[in-house]
């Protein structure tokens, strides 16, 4: 059969060979080709054990399992500023992953009136105070750190687990790039 001079099958055909090849080299290039300089980035990390980056169009997830390190502030800036350089500025959402057990998840629990108080009022010493008793008495040890953008609590149990909770101190906006997605505020 033909329409206007050209065989339909060799047209439909054509049509979906190449829509195949534009398919599999964008396939390719997302897997691939782009976020590779952030893929390195995050490779190279000592503290990062694992990672993934997830397309979900609007923004990148980026999920990252995290080693014990001695300064949750330090490596969570780092990762912040490698993800922005390595995306080009694309809205993402950074979540860390840890190896938090009950006993840990409750000391974060336990401790969440006095991170929220202390972002509303600005009384971090006593903030820590509060979760540095509440993880001896789950023994425990704590180490908080507070920039201008977030709270960050570091836990870790007797039997090797560790906690790493980022929590945002300004209201979160969901076009906020690198909120945090564990914990507290999942």
């Amino acid at each position: 059969m033909q329409w206007y001079g050209l065989k339909i099958k060799i047209v439909i055909l054509t049509f979906i060979f190449g829509l195949a090849v534009f398919l599999g080299g964008n396939f390719l290039y997302d897997k691939y080709g782009s976020n590779q300089s952030l893929r390195q980035d995050l490779s190279a990390n000592e503290y990062v054990e694992s990672f993934e980056l997830e397309d979900q169009g609007a923004f990148v997830l980026v999920t990252v399992r995290m080693r014990p390190n001695d300064n949750l502030m330090r490596e969570y800036r780092a990762l912040e500023r490698g993800i922005e350089t390595g995306l080009n500025g694309r809205p993402y959402r950074l979540v860390i992953e840890d190896t938090r057990d009950k006993a840990l998840s409750d000391v974060l629990y336990e401790s969440q009136y006095a991170i929220h108080q202390a972002i509303a009022q600005g009384s971090f010493p006593e903030m820590a105070r509060v979760i540095e008793e509440n993880a001896r008495g789950a023994g425990a040890a704590a180490r908080v750190f507070v920039d201008n953008k977030y709270v960050y609590v570091q836990l870790e149990g007797r039997n090797g687990s560790f906690l790493l909770e980022v929590i945002p101190r300004g209201a979160v906006n969901s076009d906020d790039k690198g909120l945090n997605g564990g914990g507290l505020y999942a």
